[in-house]
């Protein structure tokens, strides 16, 4: 599987789960079956929804404190710097919500 199906599959992932969200908010909390309401989506629906998975991405950019101390732990190497932990968060997430050029 290539790099770019990888990256659109978890944009994908996350225009399904807000998509899904603002469904059960719409119609009182019901859940029906994952998917359902995203495959009878339109397109303009399921366009919007994936520009928010991508602002919402975004969003989470710059790591809190707390993430820097779980990379700190899972690294097990004080050596690091934050600067380096939180380049390497930033660029991860750069990667991801790069939209594709024709």
């Amino acid at each position: 599987m290539s790099e770019m199906v990888k990256r659109v599959e978890v944009i994908d992932r996350v225009a399904r789960a807000i998509y899904h969200a603002g469904f059960e908010n719409r119609h009182g909390g019901r859940q029906p079956e994952p998917g359902w309401c995203w495959e009878r989506a339109g397109e303009v629906q399921q366009e919007f929804a994936t520009r928010q998975a991508r602002a919402a991405l975004a969003a989470i950019r710059m790591p809190t404190d707390a993430m820097v101390e779980a990379g700190y732990e899972t690294l097990g190497d004080s050596s690091v710097s934050p600067l380096m932990l939180t380049s390497v968060w930033r660029a991860m997430i750069d990667a991801m919500i790069k939209e594709d050029k024709p």
